[in-house]
């Protein structure tokens, strides 16, 4: 297989990460198994991009940033299918 093969992996992976992340932190504290698989997705691309870059790749933050603001928007969103009107009513 070709190198070009593999683009976009970590990116997603971090990205699932970065979701991971913050569900764990806002939903299940107590779920250590999840905490490590985090750990485990999160510390091998940090450790190669500051091994062969000496600094974090912009699209593996960014897509650990995506993630997240798409966990905070998953946890947080106003759910609007139980939300009743007052013209509902009449």
């Amino acid at each position: 297989m070709r190198r070009a093969d593999f683009v976009g992996a970590s990116q997603a992976v971090l990205g699932f990460a970065g979701f991971a992340l913050m569900f764990y932190l806002v939903k299940c504290r107590q779920q250590y198994l999840l905490l490590g698989a985090i750990f485990f997705a999160i510390l091998p691309a940090l450790y190669l991009d500051f091994k062969t870059a000496g600094y974090p790749k912009p699209g593996h933050s960014l897509s650990f940033i995506i993630g997240t603001i798409m966990a905070v928007w998953y946890l947080y969103k106003p759910n609007h299918k139980n939300a009743v009107t007052n013209e509902e009513h009449s």
